[in-house]
């Protein structure tokens, strides 16, 4: 069998020429999808012995009369144009062909087409006959094939159809006109640029040709999240907990402590306050640390940082609260300066950002930008309960890169710190995004 590759701008094209210069032999191996079209591959039998014959003289045969209009005629009696002009398409001619081709198709459905003997071997009449069974057999064949792959690339034309769908509504600006899974994604929290670039990316990652599900989606920023485990047995250093003013520092402070505590480290954790601006925000600590058995200490105004931490030398690990004061404020500078001095000192100092959930995205990321420079290690998240919306913060550990691991949904100081995974924070950002929804007073919990 003879292969012969053909490629055309469609496949009807391609087929048309297949019959023209291989007539019904030919059968279909395969096809294939090029940057001009597709690519058809056919294979042809070949005789052993082929020797071309001169086709027998037959009667003049009355030309059938041109039925195309009259100045279809015309134009095919012109001149050639130019190179150039006869690569671009004539749309005219293609649709008087096609219907010339139907009107042919009509004829032949009435009468039995003759095969023209092509080559003549040994017994030419048997070899005619057999010719034309194996032709209808073939023409069957190319046929069911041709349909075949029209039908795979009609399927794959329907699948490109719904991703584009989706995809125009993902830049769509307009609400009615946004996807439906964008519209959630925004009730969650998250800005309308990472709305569009998410979904954009998890469409990537679907299932070809079906349609984005919440699950998948919910999945997807999961697996973005980062978050890092606090090793509570095996944590050693200065962890530094900075941020805004509110935030619930000295509150997260002393959760951390109570995890300390009760893994039977008590008594190598200290505790240190650098707040020497907010009335109480010792005792407060003092207090934590009487309950819990933890050493507390406050930085005296005569005294640096570094100098109070030598106090604490006995300790593996140290918790350091700080002030959270506004850039505005005129003792922001001298604390900042003083963390940073003390960042640069030593790889055993952590810097810990607290952000709260509440806080209005502006806020949220202008405290990172702020404290960017001390080079934060981890991100903690307070106030989860009381936010109406938790895709600011989750955007903010995602872009940066900035692992979160630990997260508060409460006051009580034994039972409201978790351990951050993707899953429970994009599981918490979709049900706060719920609960403010559907005004859910208790905030249940129902299963993504």
């Amino acid at each position: 069998m003879k292969q012969m590759t053909f490629e055309a701008a469609t496949m009807q094209l391609a087929l048309k020429r297949i019959r023209d210069e291989l007539g019904e032999d030919a059968s279909i191996l395969g096809t294939s999808r090029t940057a001009s079209g597709v690519q058809v591959i056919v294979g042809i039998d070949e005789p052993d012995s082929m020797q071309p014959v001169e086709a027998p003289a037959q009667q003049p045969v009355a030309r059938r009369q041109d039925t195309r209009p009259q100045f279809e005629q015309q134009r095919q009696a012109r001149q050639p144009e130019p190179a150039f002009a006869q690569s671009q398409p004539d749309f005219a001619q293609h649709r008087s062909e096609q219907i010339r081709r139907h009107q042919e198709h009509g004829h032949q459905a009435q009468r039995p087409a003759a095969q023209p003997a092509r080559w003549q071997g040994g017994n030419a009449g048997a070899r005619h006959n057999d010719t034309t069974r194996h032709a209808g057999h073939s023409a069957s064949s190319l046929n069911a094939q041709a349909s075949a792959a029209q039908s795979e690339v009609l399927k794959e034309m329907q699948q490109q159809i719904v991703r584009l769908t989706e995809w125009m509504q993902l830049g769509s600006q307009r609400p009615e006109q946004r996807h439906p899974l964008a519209v959630k994604l925004s009730d969650m929290g998250f800005s309308t640029d990472y709305t569009d670039t998410v979904l954009k990316s998890a469409l990537a990652t679907s299932a070809t040709g079906s349609s984005l599900s919440l699950e998948h989606l919910m999945k997807h920023i999961a697996g973005m999240i980062p978050t890092a485990d606090f090793k509570v047995d095996e944590a050693t250093g200065v962890y530094v907990f900075v941020g805004a003013s509110g935030t619930g520092k000295t509150t997260t402070i002393a959760k951390m402590a109570a995890l300390l505590a009760k893994a039977g480290r008590a008594g190598e954790v200290g505790i240190l306050s650098v707040d020497r601006y907010r009335v109480g925000a010792a005792e407060q600590l003092r207090a934590y640390g009487r309950l819990m058995k933890i050493t507390v200490d406050v930085v005296r105004p005569d005294e640096s940082l570094g100098d109070a931490l030598q106090r604490f030398s006995n300790k593996q690990l140290v918790l350091v609260d700080t002030a959270g004061l506004s850039p505005a404020d005129p003792n922001a500078k001298a604390q900042f300066n003083e963390l940073y001095q003390l960042e640069q000192s030593s790889a055993h100092v952590h810097t810990v950002l607290a952000v709260s959930a509440t806080q209005h995205s502006k806020i949220v990321k202008s405290t990172y930008h702020y404290y960017s420079q001390l080079r934060p290690k981890v991100l903690m998240v307070t106030k989860v309960d009381e936010a109406a919306e938790l895709g600011e913060v989750i955007e903010l550990a995602i872009q940066n890169n900035l692992p979160i691991t630990y997260y508060a949904d409460g006051q009580s100081i034994i039972n409201h710190l978790h351990k951050a995974t993707g899953p429970s924070l994009i599981k918490q950002a979709y049900h706060r995004s719920r609960q403010l929804k559907t005004g859910d007073p208790m905030g249940r919990q129902n299963a993504i």
